[in-house]
């Protein structure tokens, strides 16, 4: 099957595809854009090309997980948390990040460092201004 080639894809991933890319355009994305986008969704959630000889098929929990996974991540980016930005620990390690931006998880650990007494009865507040 050379690239490009829909044929091992079944008529409901087609439509599907064709559904997305739809909605695509309707939002002002050109043309070809949408169609790549489409397919690629397509393949994200079916693993590919489904029709039997295909050698793409996946079973029906791997693609829920996935479906789930893709709306979680789409979710996150709606509200702008992007998945490409890094770990929050990343941050904390680096020691660039403010005590404010710091979970109560995160503060408990620095004030456990630090010897802070009454630590694991304070608020996110209280653990900021005993840190500072």
């Amino acid at each position: 099957m050379s690239r490009g080639d829909k044929s091992s894809y079944t008529d409901k991933q087609k439509r599907k595809a064709a559904h997305i890319e739809e909605s695509y355009e309707s939002r002002g994305v050109p043309e070809e854009e949408a169609q790549a986008r489409a397919w690629a969704t397509v393949n994200k959630q079916s693993g590919g090309g489904e029709k039997s000889g295909s050698g793409q098929r996946k079973s029906e929990t791997a693609k829920r997980a996935e479906r789930k996974d893709s709306a979680r991540r789409a979710a996150a980016s709606r509200r702008g948390q992007s998945p490409n930005r890094g770990s929050a620990s990343a941050r904390e390690q680096s020691g660039s990040t403010s005590l404010s931006a710091m979970s109560r998880a995160a503060l408990l650990e620095r004030a456990a460092e630090q010897g802070v007494r009454g630590r694991w009865r304070m608020r996110k507040d209280e653990l900021i201004a005993a840190l500072s």
